[in-house]
């Protein structure tokens, strides 16, 4: 075993800082796929034929403060110009302010699809601060017609989600009154409001492809289940542990039918002991150098989540083992056990 450095115990101060979960990774990477399925087979009144493309897609990641484009309210410039012109500016410089602003992450911008049907893919990071993504592209040749998400949130329940399909129905951004695909240039003054596209030509129609957001820096999950668990109240208490091990990184260890309103031991070590305990396994080394025994409340759940922002400085190959143990009158002799988690730093 690598040696465990001596700023390791550190960890046990920060967890006992942290009984409420702390949000996931604070940045994730992401691909998101423009499958477009619009043809003539499945839009077929008034299909532009071998025209029929979508321009380059644009758009940024950003806070919940922000609405680049919104239903029921008229479009700014920079999706006027995306939805007539395809034109990926002055968007681009909308987005641009609320970066500078601290509304807005960064700017997304991928290419087209000529023709459609067709297949198009980006790749952009998203964090905690600005974790929602708006993204658009205009059907083409059309008046002011696009498809796009708005305010789409990718870290969800806690977590960044792995895989997120959307499914794209057309929009109307209110900015020209013509009614076919080819109509010439007719500008609706004053400007009516962004709204769903639900008559001619799409009456009767699905949605014109799907974006699908994939993360792809989502790392292998190293955590082992080591059995050991003692039955209590609620049968043995369930320990899961969650998080890459890597520097900066979320470490969160959940535990799940425990006895209510009790105190859980949390041992870590950096070895496996596998005393005998209670009728049970006591599994992880707290005696050695580096290991730690906490207590935390499981309140009227009988559960608990704890949180932690790996930190850096440990070697790669050191192995961590968790367990948690509390008194439970049901148990054998008074004490019940989490089964015993292990990961090893990568």
């Amino acid at each position: 075993m690598r040696p465990v450095p001596a700023a390791v115990p550190v960890l046990g101060l920060v967890l006992a800082l942290a009984p409420v979960a702390l949000p996931g990774d604070a940045v994730a990477s992401y691909t998101v796929t423009f499958d477009a399925t619009w043809s003539a087979a499945t839009h077929p009144v008034d299909f532009p034929g071998a025209l029929a493309h979508f321009s380059g897609l644009i758009g940024g990641t950003h806070d919940a403060s922000v609405d680049f484009w919104t239903p029921g309210q008229t479009a700014t410039t920079g999706i006027k110009n995306m939805a007539e012109l395809g034109s990926k500016f002055p968007l681009t410089g909308e987005i641009n302010a609320q970066i500078t602003a601290g509304a807005a992450g960064e700017v997304i911008s991928g290419n087209g699809i000529f023709p459609s049907p067709g297949s198009v893919s980006v790749s952009f990071d998203i964090d905690l601060a600005h974790p929602q993504v708006t993204l658009v592209t205009m059907i083409a040749p059309s008046p002011d017609w696009f498809v796009g998400v708005r305010g789409l949130p990718l870290f969800q329940n806690g977590d960044w989600v792995d895989e997120l399909v959307v499914p794209l129905p057309p929009w109307d951004a209110g900015t020209d009154s013509g009614v076919t695909f080819n109509s010439a240039d007719l500008a609706t003054m004053p400007k009516d409001p962004i709204t769903a596209l639900t008559g001619f030509p799409f009456a009767g129609t699905g949605p014109l492809g799907t974006f699908t957001f994939t993360r792809t820096d989502d790392p292998t999950d190293p955590w082992t289940d080591l059995g050991n668990a003692l039955a209590g109240t609620h049968g043995p208490p369930v320990l899961t542990g969650d998080g890459s091990l890597i520097a900066g990184t979320t470490l969160t260890l959940t535990l799940d039918d425990a006895l209510e309103n009790a105190v859980a031991w949390g041992a870590v070590g950096f070895a496996a002991i596998d005393a005998p305990f209670y009728g049970g396994v006591f599994v992880p080394d707290i005696v050695s150098p580096s290991g730690f025994l906490l207590g935390f409340g499981t309140g009227p759940s009988g559960s608990l989540a704890l949180s932690t922002i790996w930190p850096s400085g440990l070697p790669s190959g050191v192995p961590i083992y968790v367990q948690f143990w509390l008194a439970d009158p049901a148990g054998p002799f008074g004490y019940a056990g989490s089964n015993a988690v292990t990961a090893t730093t990568p």
